[in-house]
């Protein structure tokens, strides 16, 4: 009787798209591609932007391992005040006008493996120039720590999250 073998769902070894720029010039080049896995895969990439934590993070899925499946710091891109695009959306309320919308500066999720000594909490709100790759081999261990199929999550959610985040391998203060 021949060996069945494993079904690979596609996102695991997609071609990269045509519109992927690898090595990407900069965070916002990162922050809008919309596959990184199969544009940057385990590639190093080096960027230059702002950390900034989240502090406490109450997250709504809960993932493993914690460092890659729950992250809790951001690569923030720094804009410059006089180019940046002043807010122009209204939030609503029971058709009354509130206040205007705020404009937040783009971010990535980026972790740093605990293996690696880096401890992202030294270079908080910080100009920063990191390395780092998505698709950290580690990903393949990441797993929900509770059932969340009745939300529409399976198994394989919990690793493609985890694949999606930036890990930080080498950080330098700019």
């Amino acid at each position: 009787m021949p060996s069945a073998e494993p079904t690979i769902p596609d996102w695991i070894n997609r071609t990269p798209s045509p519109e992927c720029i690898n090595p990407p010039p900069d965070l916002m080049t990162v922050i809008f591609t919309a596959d990184r896995i199969s544009c940057f895969g385990r590639t190093p990439i080096t960027l230059e932007g702002e950390v900034d934590g989240i502090g406490t993070y109450d997250p709504v899925l809960l993932t493993e391992p914690t460092w890659l499946g729950m992250p809790r710091w951001t690569l923030r891109a720094i804009v410059d005040e006089a180019l940046a695009p002043q807010p122009v959306a209204l939030v609503m309320y029971d058709g009354e006008v509130a206040r205007p919308s705020i404009t937040v500066p783009p971010d990535l999720w980026i972790a740093a493996d605990p293996a690696s000594g880096l401890d992202l909490a030294d270079y908080q709100l910080q100009p920063v120039r990191v390395v780092g790759h998505f698709d950290d081999p580690a990903a393949g261990s990441c797993h929900f720590l509770e059932d969340y199929s009745s939300l529409g999550y399976g198994p394989e959610d919990a690793v493609l999250s985890c694949r999606n985040l930036f890990v930080v391998t080498d950080i330098e203060a700019l």
